[in-house]
Order: structure tokens, then sequence, then C-alpha cells
């Protein structure tokens, strides 16, 4: 029977709550990896090393690689450079990567991997008891909300999500609203996925980088403009040596987006914090309705496969209320972490 350890709190730290700068200026959107950059794997029954409710690992040969097979069961997509990482083989002509299930796209032969797996899914609920309310230092005309899952359990390196922008309508209102997926690090680093709404319209998704507590990143170094469309995005990040490795996925258009960031001096080794948050500069109050949901984090990565949350990380609470901003979290019965974000002027 699959077993799942629910995390219990290591430490009692406060924790951490990055206010995102306010931005200005027209970015530049990032240009998406080349078809050559990505990897196409075909997958047979004699790939899967093994198998549980989640995941599956597949051991192939580097020469099957975008290799058509007969009767592949499934195919699954992934930047070269992101199995480099996953790839636990120490055989240079093998490759072994952990994947979770719903990564792999099936066709008709293809559906029984899924069946295997649907029958068998374990739920895991959460309550969220004992909940600590922190207070954080207010600034005019901003106004932000905060809620916390501390890391409890295992040495995490790297998590996967998505960023789902729901709605946007303003009319009459000067604002910057930020929805956000913070990956604290146990260096003082850390790496947002924000949804970024203008009160001119203009939807974003961009990652933000912080070294030793200080933005280092450029607005547009990895960004996607979602406006006409507010299309979900997935996002991946790795710790991988002294490198935050970091993909982007426009699920729209299926399109790829890098970027990487080397911390030369004293890099982070594990993932301390995930937060989510509401964040909101404003300078004109009129009316405005903005919702992103879900921001997820669906996988944690440790031990070399991915893994669901709940078995790292436990929820730790949230900041007080503010108005004009909301932000919840909580386990879902798969252990994922999912967090609602609003903004608006009826809060």
């Amino acid at each position: 029977m699959f077993g799942v350890c629910i995390a219990t709190a290591k430490t009692n730290d406060e924790p951490p709550h990055m206010k995102t700068p306010l931005v200005t200026g027209i970015p530049k959107p990032s240009k998406p990896l080349s078809d050559n950059a990505i990897a196409t794997i075909y997958i047979s029954q004699y790939n899967i090393k093994s198998r549980n409710e989640r995941t599956l690992t597949l051991v192939l040969s580097k020469d099957q690689i975008n290799k058509k097979i007969p009767n592949a069961i499934g195919i699954v997509r992934l930047p070269k450079n992101m199995i480099d990482i996953m790839d636990t083989n120490p055989n240079p002509n093998i490759i072994e990567i952990n994947v979770p299930i719903d990564w792999i796209k099936t066709n008709a032969e293809g559906h029984q991997i899924k069946q295997l797996t649907k029958s068998h899914v374990i739920h895991i609920s959460r309550n969220v008891t004992g909940k600590t309310i922190f207070k954080l230092p207010s600034v005019k005309s901003f106004y932000g909300e905060w809620v916390f899952f501390r890391h409890a359990s295992h040495t995490v390196t790297g998590v996967t999500g998505k960023v789902d922008p729901d709605s946007h309508t303003s009319k009459d209102s000067l604002f910057r609203s930020y929805h956000e997926r913070g990956i604290y690090l146990n260096n003082n680093d850390c790496i947002e996925f924000i949804a970024d709404y203008i009160d001119n319209g203009k939807v974003y998704v961009w990652v933000a980088v912080y070294d030793n507590g200080k933005w280092v990143t450029p607005w547009d170094w990895l960004l996607i403009d979602v406006t006409n469309s507010l299309q979900c995005i997935d996002y991946y990040f790795f710790i991988d040596g002294n490198k935050y490795k970091i993909w982007l996925y426009d699920t729209k258009y299926g399109k790829w987006y890098y970027n990487e960031y080397t911390d030369k001096d004293d890099p982070s080794s594990e993932i301390e914090w995930l937060t989510g948050s509401t964040e909101l500069y404003l300078s004109k109050l009129g009316k405005f309705d903005l919702e992103t949901f879900p921001i997820t984090t669906d996988n944690v990565w440790y031990d070399g496969s991915y893994h669901p949350p709940i078995t790292a990380f436990m929820y730790w609470g949230k900041s007080e209320d503010k108005k004009y901003v909301y932000v919840s979290g909580w386990f879902d019965t798969y252990g994922r972490i999912i967090s609602h974000h609003w903004s608006s002027n009826n809060i």
C-alpha cells in the first residue's frame, strides 16, 4: 500500500514575507526554447522501471530520445537540460528519470497507464487548525497578505506547479497587483512566480530572483504575456549546485521558456518555505477585481524523485487580514498546495 508521511514542524522560525518591488516600464517577453532544446520520449512498457499512484520511473537509452517506437503507450516532452538534472543513472548512455503521470500524454494504447493508477490514488486531507496570525509591516498605499507552508522533512531541491490567472476587470483605478508563489531557500535567497495585474489591462506571468534578500533579475528576465487569454503557466524550479534553474511552460501555445541564475558566493542548498501572497500597490481607488485561482505546488523533488508537497511541508499560518487583498492556502486531497488570490475594491 502506498504510504504518505505527513510532515510535522522542525523549527519555530518566523515566516518570510518578501514584498515584490513596484516595477514600471514595458517588458520584453522572453523567447521560447527552440525545438532542438526539447526532448520527446516515446514510452513503451519496457521503459517503465517502477510506478506508484503518482509517478513513473522511466529507464531508456539516450539514443531513444526523439525516436518514435511502434505501440508507444505514452509520450513525454521535456527540456533536455531539465532531464539532465532529473537523471539519476550514473551511466552516461542511460537515462533514468522519475516523472509525474500527469506529465505523460497518452494515445489509445497509452490509456492503460492512467487506468492502472486512477483507481489507486490515495486521497490525503489535512485540516487547517491551530492557525497562527503574523503581523507584517504596513506601507502606505501597499496592502499584502501571505500564507505560509514550512519545510518540515527531507532535503527538497525542486518544485513544480501552476499559475493560473483567472480574471481582470477594472474601472477608474490606478494599481499594480502581484499574486505569487514564493520559494524561499535556506540561505536568504528566494524565487517568486508572479501573476502581475496592471490597471491598463495587461497581465504577465514572470519570475523574480532574490539573492541575500536583494532582487537581482530584471522584470522581463523570464516573462510571458498572458493578457489576451489568461492561460495557465506551469512552473519548474531546481537548485543545481550554485545555479537556480527555472522553466515556464505556456499551456496554450505549448512553448517552453528557461533562464538560470548563478549564486557565485553563497548558494542555497534546499527549500525552506513555500508561500502564497496577494500584494497590491494602490494609487487611486475605483473599481477593480483581479483573481488568480489556483496557484499550485504540485510536486516537490527529493531523493531523486517527485513527491506530494504534504510529505515535506506543513501549513504554518497566515498573515493578518488586510483590505483590498485576500489569500488562502491549503493541501488538497492529493497532498498538493493550492492557494487562492484575490485583489478587489470589495474586500
